[in-house]
């Protein structure tokens, strides 16, 4: 990928190039959206990251317009579609314009957590029920699979949706925050390749969040625990997941220290990708804990 961010930095045209078409190939090719999305995001981050956030959000806007002009007028995508494509890197602006301000990926990373729980504060403020919204919607999924037999209609399938669509508002909010995290990573990881070979990963393995953000997240889980409350389960989860780096960067930490073999690394995301929600518990636990007790600094480097 060196050619890409080499490429990318040349000017601003070629950046609001590459936003502009990775954005509008990932509606047009949905397999590969994800991918798309993530290289044209770490081009945001890039520019905002080396050049400064001025750059990055003329970049980001420009590939807004250009986006509108090909795909309302030319491919006849929706206004909508266009939009969503470009605006979705919003947060990977703000979080570079953060790191870029600050140097620390932690901060960055605890930005988009403050992001996150506004969204979902906001969400609870405009809607009067966000679960029942969900649950119509989900309901409605479920009824496809069960009419192709996919799943079975029972009481069970029932309390599942009334249990994800009390969460979903978080979780969606979280996954949001995840790609958006992920894709600063690929924007840092390019500057690091480019200018800094290494930079990036030794700030990861070092990387903690602030006490007083562990103090919230333990208020956030006790409450929604106690209270029964909805609103501090999704404002918990979107933080369980934003601790999942700081989980991640534990174990790269100790590793590194450690000079342990690249396998367990390996074995690492194999397991993950097998158990994903069990791991992101896991991991996102490991983090928080780690915030009070820094397991990095009791760990004797091997020599």
């Amino acid at each position: 990928m060196r050619w890409l961010a080499t490429y990318i930095l040349k000017g601003p045209m070629q950046a609001m190039a590459v936003m502009t078409v990775t954005g509008l190939l990932s509606l047009s090719l949905p397999p590969l959206s994800l991918l798309l999305g993530y290289l044209g995001g770490g081009a945001v981050a890039l520019v905002t990251l080396q050049v400064g956030p001025r750059h990055g959000l003329l970049a980001l806007l420009g590939a807004q317009i250009a986006a509108a002009l090909l795909g309302g007028l030319l491919l006849g995508l929706p206004a909508p579609a266009w939009l969503m494509a470009v605006a979705g890197w919003v947060p990977v602006w703000l979080a570079a314009t953060l790191l870029h301000m600050s140097r620390s990926l932690a901060l960055a990373l605890q930005g988009l957590m403050v992001l996150g729980l506004a969204a979902v504060m906001a969400v609870y403020l405009l809607v009067d029920d966000p679960a029942a919204l969900w649950r119509g919607e989900l309901s409605q999924v479920f009824h496809t699979l069960v009419q192709a037999g996919v799943i079975q209609a029972d009481e069970q399938l029932d309390m599942l949706i009334t249990a994800v669509a009390r969460l979903f508002t978080g979780g969606l909010t979280g996954y949001a925050m995840v790609g958006a995290a992920v894709t600063l990573f690929i924007g840092r990881g390019w500057q690091a390749m480019l200018f800094h070979p290494g930079a990036f990963r030794a700030e990861f393995e070092q990387m903690r969040y602030a006490r007083p953000v562990g103090l919230l997240f333990v208020a956030l889980a006790a409450g929604a625990v106690l209270m029964e409350g909805e609103l501090l389960a999704n404002l918990a989860l979107v933080m369980l997941l934003g601790y999942l780096f700081h989980g991640l960067a534990v174990i790269y930490g100790v590793l590194a220290k450690r000079r342990a073999s690249a396998a367990w690394l390996v074995g690492l995301y194999v397991v993950m990708a097998f158990a994903l929600p069990e791991m992101m518990f896991v991991l996102g636990l490991l983090g928080l804990v780690d915030t009070f007790v820094d397991f990095r600094s009791r760990v004797k480097a091997r020599p």
